[in-house]
């Protein structure tokens, strides 16, 4: 995917990409925290979400450190600008990949929790199983889920910040990113957060609404 998006970046503006990105991530981890936590066994939940945050934490972190490696094996010695551009496109990636995990995985555990709470009574819908899941079982989910997600976030950022991306993270959060300061055009003078926030948002409310109606009986 991130291969995908690569090319991509050359031929759409990054905020576009991000939001791609975004969307792909959301739509999967959507499905997946629905049928996660409509297990019937609490336990096997339980299991499945804490094994799901550490392997997740690792993946980001092998491949921050494959970006880092790239990096030293440079040694400072760059052939051509172009290898410059493509490794600082590079570490923009990093860092708006990791920041949508984690936006996905909130969201994402929030929105299915949200699902079963509201419809799995209903009898219009059906999740993983035709058992009712209690409502304090999947709080006790989305809690699982939610606060090892916050600690191992804030810990892999950290490794990112105090890693050599403080600029990238600065750049990526900053609304005033890729706005045109001198523009006739309003829509130029917007900065790539600000973009790929609102499309994000229009993603997310399309594709809840999509993973409802593919669960109804």
């Amino acid at each position: 995917m991130l291969k995908l998006l690569n090319s991509l970046a050359g031929k759409f503006d990054f905020w576009y990409v991000d939001f791609f990105l975004f969307s792909y991530e959301f739509s999967t981890a959507l499905l997946c925290r629905v049928l996660q936590l409509s297990i019937p066994d609490s336990n096997v939940a339980i299991v499945v979400s804490l094994i799901g945050a550490i392997v997740e934490m690792g993946v980001r972190v092998l491949y921050y450190v494959m970006f880092i490696r790239f990096g030293w094996n440079k040694d400072g010695i760059w052939e051509t600008q172009e290898d410059i551009n493509a490794y600082a496109l590079r570490a923009k990636f990093r860092v708006a990949d990791a920041a949508n995990d984690m936006v996905v995985e909130y969201l994402s555990s929030i929105t299915a929790g949200i699902f079963l709470l509201q419809f799995q009574g209903t009898g219009a819908f059906s999740f993983a199983s035709t058992n009712i899941v209690p409502a304090t079982t999947i709080y006790l989910l989305v809690g699982i889920q939610l606060i090892p997600e916050v600690v191992l976030d804030w810990f892999v950022t950290f490794l990112e910040i105090y890693g050599g991306l403080s600029a990238v993270h600065a750049a990526h959060w900053n609304p005033k990113t890729g706005a045109y300061k001198i523009h006739p055009s309003f829509y130029a003078g917007i900065g790539d957060l600000p973009k790929s926030a609102a499309l994000k948002i229009l993603a997310s409310v399309l594709v809840s609404w999509v993973a409802l109606m593919g669960c109804m009986t």
